[in-house]
């Protein structure tokens, strides 16, 4: 059977192309070795049974307010996507035997926080106070090509709403590096280091953020005799 697209590899990303693709009315076909679809959001008990872990992706936030979940939204719900929001969203362990984590609840969040430093306790509370009103610029930024009309459009509402004072400290945010970001804003080391490798897999919102989810399954479409390969 020919085909017009053929997708190598089941992740996300893939998943997403091929069913953008078949909705325009390509023939699509997917292939993947591994046993089990959906690259890195899968969840398993790798540890001990009944403790459940995010293998790869701990943070749906971007996915969940993506175009394409809003596009496919009724059918991938349909097929059993489902979120779950954990209310002690991520820790990080440290050798001397402490802990940091961030919970949902903000007052929780920040008395861990301010036992290592109060003001950084006070920082990240602004900086949760502030994200309402920043998220929406900063999600169509991220949203938008680079250069695209969308990215001058999201610049120009950022500006009309938040000011010129507010684009420019987010100009220097993009190209900072996350040493220097956490540097100029943080003075606790181990504040910072639970920053550093939570932020590297996702947006670090405090009272926004998304928990563990549960495995996620393809949209069941057509599907051939072989376990590996899917057609949306």
């Amino acid at each position: 059977m020919p085909y017009d697209a053929i997708v190598i590899g089941a992740g996300v990303n893939g998943l997403a192309a091929a069913v953008h693709l078949a909705a325009k009315g390509w023939k699509v076909i997917v292939v993947e070795r591994g046993a089990i679809a959906g690259g890195a959001v899968k969840t398993g008990e790798i540890t001990r049974p009944g403790f459940r872990h995010d293998l790869y992706a701990m943070n749906l936030s971007l996915f969940a307010g993506s175009p394409f979940f809003a596009a496919h939204k009724d059918r991938l719900l349909a097929h059993g996507l489902n979120f779950l929001t954990a209310e002690h969203c991520f820790a990080t362990a440290f050798p001397d035997g402490s802990w940091l984590g961030v919970d949902r609840n903000l007052d929780a969040t920040a008395t861990r926080i301010g036992a290592f430093d109060p003001k950084d306790a006070e920082r990240w509370r602004a900086m949760v106070a502030a994200f309402g009103q920043d998220a929406p610029h900063i999600f169509a930024l991220l949203a938008a090509p680079m250069p695209s009309s969308a990215a001058a459009r999201a610049v120009f509402n950022a500006w009309r709403s938040r000011g010129s004072a507010w684009v420019a400290d987010t100009a220097r945010l993009l190209v900072a590096s996350p040493r220097e970001w956490l540097d100029e804003n943080f003075a606790g080391e181990k504040l910072k280091a639970m920053m550093a490798i939570w932020g590297s897999a996702s947006t670090v919102t405090g009272s926004t953020m998304l928990g563990s989810a549960p495995p996620f399954h393809p949209p069941t479409g057509r599907k051939n005799s072989s376990p590996k390969t899917w057609m949306p």
